[in-house]
Formats: structure tokens, sequence, C-alpha cells
């Protein structure tokens, strides 16, 4: 199993707003796991952070969202 990985850091400034981090899946990949990870405790604040994630295909259609509760999603062909 081949894996890929993409760092990125969001900015304070784009807090509350939406973005797209693109790439790329070969021809052939049945399913796709995104992993990430953040720092849940803010420094000095009261509040925790809150990253949602979700993915679209390359033409724009929703593919699959979660929460902040978890780290992990899979999406796939044969993922309902």
């Amino acid at each position: 199993m081949e894996s890929c990985k993409i760092t990125y850091r969001i900015e304070k400034t784009a807090e509350g707003t939406y973005f797209g981090i693109p790439f790329s899946v070969p021809e052939g990949v049945e399913a796709i796991t995104v992993a990430y990870r953040y720092p849940r405790e803010a420094r000095g604040c009261a509040s925790p952070n809150i990253v949602d994630i979700g993915l679209a295909d390359s033409e724009g259609r929703f593919m699959g969202w979660s929460g902040s509760n978890r780290s992990e999603i899979t999406v796939g062909e044969h993922d309902g």
C-alpha cells in the first residue's frame, strides 16, 4: 500500500473559512484514507481547536465529510 504525506499549516487568519488542499489519486485506486492531526487544545484559550474535513472529487462533487471528532476518514468506491 502506497502512501503520501501532505503537510499544511492553517494560519489563524483562516479561522472560520473553507479552503481546499488539492491532491492526486492515481488511476485504479479504489479507496483513500485521509488522516490528519493538529493540536486540539489551543494555547491560552478555553475553547479547543476544531478542524472538520471533507473530500470532493476533481469536478467538485462532494465525496465525504467528518467532524473533528475523528482523525481519519476513508472514502472509496465500495464504502458508503
